[in-house]
């Protein structure tokens, strides 16, 4: 759709385009970014919108599909000077900011959409599971992550908790270089694993639900027996 001297197209033109992973409107006189232009396109990765008139880009909800966190999108033009010029149209709070200001927090959901899939953005981490039909079983609990942003992320807190009582059983904070922790510690049963992301000066970062994942235990810690223990075994065994 390059080189057509589009103006405007509206909400959603493209809802039945759903599974376009890649879309060229370059080279047209596009002014603006509406807020639900891209809604209905869940696969979109590749957004090309350089050598446009755009000097807004509209976000009227923390829905929209067009998450600049979460997509690469190409505004590269010699229309204006630099991404400084580009600024929010809404929400409120945004209004008015350049993009290049604007973090990846300032975009996230903060209601109950925060956990659905076509939200989401960008996780800090990810979790290393084996490519096993039983990959959330484990015999010790022994997790891996890696990192899949470019934010500020300089340390991690690893939390484990109770899946039964929703206690949390084990804590741990880590450095930036640290990409796996183990908990031998932990006896047989259910978890849930977390791993946030803390910034440069040790502040927590927003979780989001790709960041916790559900693990069963299998292996039980068996206590050592105790002095007493072992005297009544070994008298046990003398008199059989």
């Amino acid at each position: 759709m390059s080189n057509n001297a589009i103006k405007n197209f509206g909400r959603n033109p493209f809802a039945r385009n759903t599974l376009l992973g890649w879309l060229n409107l370059s080279n047209n006189k596009l002014g603006k970014v509406e807020s639900n232009s891209f809604r209905s396109m869940r696969f979109l990765r590749r957004l090309f919108l350089s050598d446009n008139e755009i000097n807004t880009i509209q976000r009227e909800s923390c829905g929209m599909r067009l998450h600049l966190a979460q997509n690469s999108v190409w505004l590269a033009t010699a229309r204006f000077k630099s991404w400084d010029d580009v600024v929010c149209a809404a929400p409120q709070h945004l209004q008015g900011r350049a993009l290049p200001f604007i973090t990846e927090e300032e975009l996230r959901c903060t209601d109950n959409r925060r956990s659905f899939e076509e939200y989401q953005v960008n996780p800090d981490v990810r979790f290393r599971l084996k490519d096993e039909e039983n990959r959330d079983v484990l015999e010790k609990l022994d997790i891996s992550w890696y990192v899949t942003t470019r934010e500020d992320v300089g340390g991690f807190k690893v939390s484990v908790y109770n899946t039964t009582s929703g206690k949390e059983v084990s804590s741990k904070s880590l450095g930036y270089t640290a990409r796996r922790q183990r908990f031998p510690e932990v006896p047989r049963g259910r978890y849930r694993v977390c791993v946030g992301g803390l910034t440069s000066a040790e502040e927590s970062r927003a979780l989001q639900p790709a960041q916790c994942h559900g693990f069963f235990v299998s292996h039980a810690r068996v206590p050592l027996p105790t002095p007493l223990l072992l005297i009544f075994l070994i008298i046990l065994m003398l008199f059989r």
